[in-house]
């Protein structure tokens, strides 16, 4: 959480689709206030995990972008590394817990 595959993990292929190379299904998460995995990273892998992918990987590799959530929103309590690079979230603990609890269960139905 709070990160995303890297260039590593995926390839274009000749029709200009992306091919995810990462061995396992994957749900990548993002915020709008993550201070350390910006959400340009989030929209780079909406772009190659969702809209570009090639037919055959669709629905394995799915992107949410949270609004009003940070890195520190995936965590409990204090992490001082967090804190000290991280933007401030506008949800609490709480809420953005049960938003990341709703779809990655309903990522682990689908992927079942």
């Amino acid at each position: 959480m709070g990160a995303t595959l890297g260039a590593k993990d995926f390839e274009i292929n000749a029709d200009g689709t992306t091919h995810i190379k990462f061995p396992v299904p994957a749900l990548t998460l993002g915020g709008d206030k993550d201070g350390v995995s910006r959400i340009s990273r989030t929209a780079l892998a909406f772009w190659h995990q969702f809209k570009n992918i090639e037919t055959a990987q669709d629905g394995l590799f799915p992107v949410v972008a949270y609004q009003g959530h940070s890195s520190s929103s995936y965590t409990s309590g204090s992490n001082s590394f967090l804190s000290e690079w991280d933007l401030i979230p506008s949800v609490t603990e709480s809420q953005a817990h049960a938003n990341v609890a709703k779809d990655v269960s309903a990522f682990l139905k689908a992927a079942v």
